[in-house]
Protein backbone atom coordinates (compact mmCIF):
# COMPACT_ATOMS: atom_id res chain seq x y z
CA UNK A 1 0.00 0.00 0.00
CA UNK A 2 1.44 3.36 -1.01
CA UNK A 3 1.51 6.36 1.31
CA UNK A 4 -0.95 8.22 -0.93
CA UNK A 5 -3.72 5.93 0.36
CA UNK A 6 -3.25 7.02 3.93
CA UNK A 7 -5.55 9.65 5.44
CA UNK A 8 -2.80 12.05 6.43
CA UNK A 9 -1.33 12.06 2.92
CA UNK A 10 -4.48 12.98 1.02
CA UNK A 11 -4.82 16.39 -0.54
CA UNK A 12 -7.56 18.89 0.24
CA UNK A 13 -9.52 17.89 -2.84
CA UNK A 14 -9.41 14.26 -1.77
CA UNK A 15 -10.84 15.08 1.63
CA UNK A 16 -14.04 16.28 0.06
CA UNK A 17 -14.80 18.94 2.65
CA UNK A 18 -14.54 21.77 0.13
CA UNK A 19 -13.33 24.26 2.71
CA UNK A 20 -10.50 25.72 0.65
CA UNK A 21 -6.79 25.67 0.00
CA UNK A 22 -4.77 23.73 2.64
CA UNK A 23 -7.86 23.68 4.84
CA UNK A 24 -6.70 20.60 6.76
CA UNK A 25 -3.15 21.91 7.20
CA UNK A 26 -3.61 25.40 8.69
CA UNK A 27 -0.05 25.62 9.98
CA UNK A 28 1.49 25.18 6.53
CA UNK A 29 -1.01 27.67 5.13
CA UNK A 30 -0.27 30.19 7.89
CA UNK A 31 3.50 29.92 7.42
CA UNK A 32 3.27 30.37 3.65
CA UNK A 33 0.89 33.33 3.89
CA UNK A 34 2.92 35.01 6.64
CA UNK A 35 6.19 34.52 4.74
CA UNK A 36 4.76 35.94 1.51
CA UNK A 37 3.36 38.96 3.36
CA UNK A 38 6.74 39.60 5.00
CA UNK A 39 8.42 39.34 1.58
CA UNK A 40 6.09 42.02 0.23
CA UNK A 41 6.93 44.21 3.23
CA UNK A 42 10.61 43.69 2.47
CA UNK A 43 10.03 45.08 -1.00
CA UNK A 44 7.98 48.14 -0.06
CA UNK A 45 9.32 49.27 3.34
CA UNK A 46 12.67 50.66 2.29
CA UNK A 47 15.01 53.55 2.89
CA UNK A 48 17.41 55.28 0.50
CA UNK A 49 20.96 55.86 1.66
CA UNK A 50 24.08 57.23 0.00
CA UNK A 51 27.06 54.91 -0.18
CA UNK A 52 30.44 56.67 -0.07
CA UNK A 53 32.09 53.49 -1.31
CA UNK A 54 30.07 53.30 -4.54
CA UNK A 55 29.94 56.02 -7.17
CA UNK A 56 27.40 56.56 -9.92
CA UNK A 57 28.20 57.41 -13.55
CA UNK A 58 28.66 61.06 -12.60
CA UNK A 59 31.18 60.29 -9.88
CA UNK A 60 28.75 61.03 -7.07
CA UNK A 61 28.01 58.70 -4.13
CA UNK A 62 25.51 56.14 -5.32
CA UNK A 63 22.10 55.95 -3.69
CA UNK A 64 21.29 52.46 -2.37
CA UNK A 65 17.84 51.25 -1.44
CA UNK A 66 17.84 49.22 1.77
CA UNK A 67 14.97 47.24 3.24
CA UNK A 68 14.11 48.33 6.78
CA UNK A 69 12.60 44.90 7.39
CA UNK A 70 15.92 43.29 6.52
CA UNK A 71 17.81 45.71 8.74
CA UNK A 72 15.71 44.92 11.79
CA UNK A 73 14.82 41.25 11.41
CA UNK A 74 17.57 39.46 9.47
CA UNK A 75 19.84 37.16 11.44
CA UNK A 76 22.95 39.17 12.31
CA UNK A 77 25.53 37.68 14.68
CA UNK A 78 26.72 41.00 16.08
CA UNK A 79 23.20 42.30 16.63
CA UNK A 80 22.14 39.09 18.41
CA UNK A 81 25.17 39.24 20.70
CA UNK A 82 24.14 42.81 21.55
CA UNK A 83 20.69 41.69 22.71
CA UNK A 84 18.53 41.60 19.56
CA UNK A 85 17.58 37.98 20.16
CA UNK A 86 14.35 38.14 18.11
CA UNK A 87 16.51 37.84 15.01
CA UNK A 88 17.17 34.19 15.91
CA UNK A 89 13.62 33.43 14.77
CA UNK A 90 12.41 36.34 12.64
CA UNK A 91 15.04 35.71 9.95
CA UNK A 92 13.17 32.56 8.87
CA UNK A 93 10.29 34.65 7.52
CA UNK A 94 12.60 36.83 5.39
CA UNK A 95 14.06 36.02 1.98
CA UNK A 96 16.43 37.65 -0.48
CA UNK A 97 14.23 40.32 -2.07
CA UNK A 98 16.31 40.24 -5.27
CA UNK A 99 15.93 36.47 -5.69
CA UNK A 100 12.25 35.45 -5.58
CA UNK A 101 13.22 31.84 -6.33
CA UNK A 102 14.69 31.76 -2.83
CA UNK A 103 11.20 32.25 -1.45
CA UNK A 104 9.46 30.06 -4.03
CA UNK A 105 11.63 26.97 -3.51
CA UNK A 106 11.42 27.16 0.27
CA UNK A 107 7.64 27.49 0.26
CA UNK A 108 7.27 24.73 -2.32
CA UNK A 109 9.37 22.44 -0.14
CA UNK A 110 7.26 23.32 2.87
CA UNK A 111 4.10 22.63 0.89
CA UNK A 112 5.29 19.33 -0.62
CA UNK A 113 6.55 17.80 2.63
CA UNK A 114 5.00 19.84 5.42
CA UNK A 115 1.37 19.04 4.65
CA UNK A 116 1.88 15.32 5.18
CA UNK A 117 3.82 15.91 8.40
CA UNK A 118 1.19 18.26 9.75
CA UNK A 119 -1.49 15.64 9.16
CA UNK A 120 0.67 13.07 10.91
CA UNK A 121 1.77 15.11 13.92
CA UNK A 122 -1.08 17.67 14.34
CA UNK A 123 -1.03 21.36 13.51
CA UNK A 124 0.17 22.48 16.95
CA UNK A 125 3.05 20.02 17.01
CA UNK A 126 4.13 20.87 13.46
CA UNK A 127 4.07 24.60 14.24
CA UNK A 128 6.39 24.05 17.19
CA UNK A 129 8.61 21.77 15.10
CA UNK A 130 8.96 24.39 12.36
CA UNK A 131 9.72 27.27 14.73
CA UNK A 132 12.19 25.26 16.80
CA UNK A 133 13.89 24.07 13.61
CA UNK A 134 14.26 27.70 12.50
CA UNK A 135 15.71 28.57 15.89
CA UNK A 136 18.12 25.62 15.79
CA UNK A 137 19.27 26.72 12.32
CA UNK A 138 20.14 30.23 13.49
CA UNK A 139 21.84 28.93 16.63
CA UNK A 140 23.98 26.62 14.49
CA UNK A 141 24.92 29.56 12.27
CA UNK A 142 25.66 31.70 15.33
CA UNK A 143 27.83 29.10 17.05
CA UNK A 144 29.91 28.42 13.94
CA UNK A 145 30.44 32.16 13.38
CA UNK A 146 31.51 32.61 17.00
CA UNK A 147 33.80 29.58 16.93
CA UNK A 148 35.56 30.78 13.77
CA UNK A 149 35.38 34.44 14.84
CA UNK A 150 33.72 35.50 11.62
CA UNK A 151 30.75 37.81 11.16
CA UNK A 152 29.17 35.48 8.62
CA UNK A 153 27.09 38.35 7.21
CA UNK A 154 23.31 38.73 7.57
CA UNK A 155 21.29 35.56 7.11
CA UNK A 156 17.67 35.25 6.04
CA UNK A 157 15.44 32.51 4.69
CA UNK A 158 13.43 29.51 5.82
CA UNK A 159 15.96 26.98 4.52
CA UNK A 160 17.06 25.80 7.97
CA UNK A 161 13.46 25.02 8.93
CA UNK A 162 12.50 23.54 5.56
CA UNK A 163 15.59 21.31 5.64
CA UNK A 164 14.38 19.96 8.98
CA UNK A 165 10.98 19.33 7.41
CA UNK A 166 12.65 17.57 4.47
CA UNK A 167 14.72 15.39 6.82
CA UNK A 168 11.73 14.41 8.95
CA UNK A 169 9.70 13.53 5.87
CA UNK A 170 12.59 11.55 4.41
CA UNK A 171 13.07 9.67 7.67
CA UNK A 172 9.46 8.49 7.43
CA UNK A 173 9.48 7.77 3.68
CA UNK A 174 13.13 7.19 2.68
CA UNK A 175 12.33 5.22 -0.51
CA UNK A 176 9.78 7.61 -1.94
CA UNK A 177 10.95 9.16 -5.21
CA UNK A 178 11.20 12.89 -5.80
CA UNK A 179 12.46 14.88 -8.76
CA UNK A 180 15.83 16.62 -8.50
CA UNK A 181 16.09 19.67 -10.76
CA UNK A 182 12.56 18.73 -11.92
CA UNK A 183 13.88 15.99 -14.24
CA UNK A 184 15.92 13.46 -12.24
CA UNK A 185 13.93 10.93 -10.16
CA UNK A 186 15.74 9.89 -6.99
CA UNK A 187 14.85 8.29 -3.67
CA UNK A 188 14.57 10.78 -0.83
CA UNK A 189 17.30 9.10 1.21
CA UNK A 190 19.81 9.70 -1.58
CA UNK A 191 18.58 13.24 -2.09
CA UNK A 192 19.16 13.89 1.59
CA UNK A 193 22.67 12.45 1.35
CA UNK A 194 23.32 14.73 -1.62
CA UNK A 195 22.15 17.87 0.22
CA UNK A 196 24.12 16.94 3.33
CA UNK A 197 27.29 16.59 1.27
CA UNK A 198 26.64 19.86 -0.57
CA UNK A 199 26.25 21.71 2.73
CA UNK A 200 29.04 19.94 4.58
CA UNK A 201 31.66 20.60 1.89
CA UNK A 202 31.77 24.43 2.23
CA UNK A 203 31.46 24.23 6.03
CA UNK A 204 34.55 22.00 6.20
CA UNK A 205 36.35 24.47 3.93
CA UNK A 206 35.32 27.31 6.25
CA UNK A 207 36.61 25.44 9.30
CA UNK A 208 39.87 24.92 7.43
CA UNK A 209 40.17 28.67 6.84
CA UNK A 210 38.83 28.95 3.27
CA UNK A 211 35.62 30.83 2.63
CA UNK A 212 34.02 29.69 -0.62
CA UNK A 213 31.62 32.68 -0.57
CA UNK A 214 28.65 30.65 -1.77
CA UNK A 215 26.15 33.11 -0.29
CA UNK A 216 24.34 30.20 1.40
CA UNK A 217 24.03 29.62 5.15
CA UNK A 218 25.22 26.01 5.03
CA UNK A 219 25.60 25.78 8.81
CA UNK A 220 21.91 26.61 9.27
CA UNK A 221 20.99 23.90 6.73
CA UNK A 222 23.06 21.30 8.55
CA UNK A 223 21.66 22.30 11.94
CA UNK A 224 18.12 21.97 10.58
CA UNK A 225 18.86 18.58 9.06
CA UNK A 226 20.39 17.35 12.32
CA UNK A 227 17.40 18.54 14.34
CA UNK A 228 14.97 16.82 11.97
CA UNK A 229 16.85 13.55 12.31
CA UNK A 230 17.12 13.74 16.10
CA UNK A 231 13.42 14.58 16.36
CA UNK A 232 12.55 11.45 14.39
CA UNK A 233 15.20 9.21 15.95
CA UNK A 234 14.31 10.03 19.56
CA UNK A 235 10.56 10.27 19.07
CA UNK A 236 10.44 13.79 20.45
CA UNK A 237 7.12 15.57 20.87
CA UNK A 238 7.50 19.29 21.46
CA UNK A 239 3.87 19.72 22.50
CA UNK A 240 4.41 17.38 25.48
CA UNK A 241 7.57 19.20 26.42
CA UNK A 242 5.79 22.55 26.17
CA UNK A 243 2.97 21.36 28.43
CA UNK A 244 5.44 20.05 31.00
CA UNK A 245 7.42 23.29 30.88
CA UNK A 246 4.37 25.53 31.32
CA UNK A 247 3.08 23.39 34.20
CA UNK A 248 6.46 23.51 35.93
CA UNK A 249 6.78 27.27 35.50
CA UNK A 250 3.19 27.79 36.65
CA UNK A 251 3.74 25.66 39.77
CA UNK A 252 6.96 27.48 40.65
CA UNK A 253 5.31 30.85 40.08
CA UNK A 254 2.39 29.98 42.35
CA UNK A 255 4.71 28.66 45.00
CA UNK A 256 6.91 31.76 44.82
CA UNK A 257 3.99 34.20 44.96
CA UNK A 258 1.79 32.46 47.54
CA UNK A 259 4.73 31.57 49.74
CA UNK A 260 5.09 35.23 50.71
CA UNK A 261 1.58 35.33 52.15
CA UNK A 262 2.14 32.66 54.82
CA UNK A 263 4.50 32.33 57.72
CA UNK A 264 5.38 29.14 59.53
CA UNK A 265 3.94 29.28 63.05
CA UNK A 266 6.26 28.09 65.74
CA UNK A 267 4.65 28.17 69.22
CA UNK A 268 6.69 29.49 72.07
CA UNK A 269 8.11 26.55 73.89
CA UNK A 270 7.31 26.41 77.56
CA UNK A 271 9.19 24.49 80.20
CA UNK A 272 9.13 20.84 79.18
CA UNK A 273 6.68 18.62 80.96
CA UNK A 274 8.06 15.15 81.63
CA UNK A 275 4.71 13.38 82.27
CA UNK A 276 2.04 15.45 80.56
CA UNK A 277 -0.77 13.03 81.39
CA UNK A 278 -0.06 13.29 85.10
CA UNK A 279 0.19 17.05 84.84
CA UNK A 280 -3.16 17.22 83.04
CA UNK A 281 -4.79 15.13 85.78
CA UNK A 282 -3.40 17.51 88.43
CA UNK A 283 -4.63 20.58 86.55
CA UNK A 284 -8.10 19.08 86.05
CA UNK A 285 -8.32 18.39 89.77
CA UNK A 286 -7.35 21.98 90.46
CA UNK A 287 -10.05 23.23 88.08
CA UNK A 288 -12.59 21.03 89.84
CA UNK A 289 -11.69 22.48 93.24
CA UNK A 290 -10.92 26.13 92.44
CA UNK A 291 -12.22 26.77 88.87
CA UNK A 292 -10.38 27.76 85.67
CA UNK A 293 -9.54 31.18 87.03
CA UNK A 294 -7.03 29.62 89.38
CA UNK A 295 -4.78 28.34 86.54
CA UNK A 296 -1.41 29.91 85.94
CA UNK A 297 -0.19 30.84 82.45
CA UNK A 298 2.01 27.77 82.41
CA UNK A 299 -0.90 25.48 83.35
CA UNK A 300 -3.06 27.02 80.63
CA UNK A 301 -0.26 26.35 78.10
CA UNK A 302 -0.02 22.73 79.24
CA UNK A 303 -3.77 22.26 78.75
CA UNK A 304 -3.61 23.79 75.27
CA UNK A 305 -0.68 21.56 74.36
CA UNK A 306 -2.50 18.49 75.63
CA UNK A 307 -5.66 19.44 73.72
CA UNK A 308 -3.71 19.70 70.42
CA UNK A 309 -2.05 16.34 71.05
CA UNK A 310 -5.37 14.62 71.71
CA UNK A 311 -6.83 16.11 68.50
CA UNK A 312 -3.96 14.67 66.43
CA UNK A 313 -4.57 11.23 67.90
CA UNK A 314 -8.25 11.23 66.83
Amino acid sequence: MGISSRDYYRSDSASGDGTGWLSDTPTVRWIIVATVIVYILQLVITTREQSPELLDSFGRPAVITESLVDQWFAMDVSAVLHGQVWRLLSYAFLHNRFEPLHLIFNMLGLWFFGCTLERMYSSREFMKFYLVAALIGSVGYLLLSMALQTSGGPMMGASGATMAVFMLYGAHFPRQHIMIFWVIPIEIRWALAFYIAMDLFPVLHLIGGTNLHTGVAHAAHLAGLLFGWLYYRNGWRLENGWISLTRTLSFRWRRATTGRQFKVYRPVEEDPVVDIDAEVDRILAKIHEHGTGSLTAREQAVMAQASERYKRKL
